[in-house]
């Protein structure tokens, strides 16, 4: 591969990245505005789906991506019967901090 195509590629690696964690910055700033429902875990799993949904809709593969494994600690919380709404709440406040800590290490503008 030549030094162009090389560098394209790699370009296109990091905004697609980056229009992840814009997508789920989105999503983590919905749950912060409505950490006091109690309803709360109905709220991250319909997010979920419509986050995955956003993403294959961009032809984002988010299998293997660092989000993923963040989101999937949060539905496998809000899916567990023995939590109650102050665990989920819990949770949700660690998914908003390391979704905000992951876009200042990538240097992640938000939209």
């Amino acid at each position: 591969m030549n030094k162009n195509k090389i560098c394209q590629k790699e370009l296109n690696r990091k905004l697609k990245l980056q229009d992840i964690w814009n997508i789920t910055h989105k999503y983590s700033k919905l749950f912060e505005k409505n950490i006091r429902k109690n309803n709360l875990d109905i709220i991250v799993i319909n997010s979920y789906k419509e986050y995955l949904n956003e993403c294959k809709s961009n032809n984002h593969n988010v299998s293997n991506q660092k989000n993923n494994r963040i989101w999937n600690t949060l539905i496998n919380t809000c899916n567990n019967s023995k939590n109650n709404m102050k665990i989920i709440r819990e949770a949700m406040n660690i998914f908003i901090h390391s979704i905000n800590i992951n876009l200042k290490n990538y240097n992640i503008n938000t939209l």
